[in-house]
């Protein structure tokens, strides 16, 4: 039996991970160069996306 896979916790996971990253990055002060971070959100978040439709197909069955 397949198990099922929650694409939205995984999707929001991945998300809050980046978050956390960016934050720690920020409070140790490592340079952020924020206009990057700028351009590549939404890069980001188009991929996420792209990756919770790929997950979410649905794939035929075969019988026994």
């Amino acid at each position: 039996m397949r198990r099922h896979l929650d694409i939205a916790s995984l999707i929001w996971g991945l998300l809050f991970a980046t978050m956390a990253g960016l934050g720690i990055a920020d409070a140790t002060g490592s340079p952020i160069s924020w206009q990057t971070v700028g351009l590549l959100a939404p890069a980001v978040l188009i991929a996420l996306g792209a990756l919770g439709l790929v997950l979410h197909r649905t794939f035929p069955q075969e019988k026994p």
